[in-house]
């Protein structure tokens, strides 16, 4: 019976994984992390907005929006909040 022979991997495998798992994990915990907050950024969908206060009256007047770049929204089920780019 022949005996079990070990094999080491290759010290340059080693260091292209380690490589790739860094920026691998660095997105990975941003995207968890904007999860967890209030509001959402450029890149993730956040959480559910719970800062400031829930309108309840008449309907605003929403013109001062028409100078904004951006909205954030909130959606109700799943609770997440996201960016809107608004193109004219």
């Amino acid at each position: 019976m022949e005996p079990h022979r070990v094999v080491q991997p290759d010290p340059a495998t080693h260091l292209v994984g380690c490589l790739l798992l860094i920026p691998v994990t660095a997105v990975l915990t941003a995207a968890a992390k904007q999860r967890l907050s209030d509001g959402s950024d450029f890149v993730f969908s956040g959480g559910p907005l719970v800062s400031g206060e829930l309108h309840t009256g008449p309907e605003p007047d929403w013109s001062f929006t028409n100078d904004l770049v951006t909205i954030e929204l909130q959606r109700i089920h799943p609770p997440i909040a996201f960016m809107l780019a608004v193109s004219r």
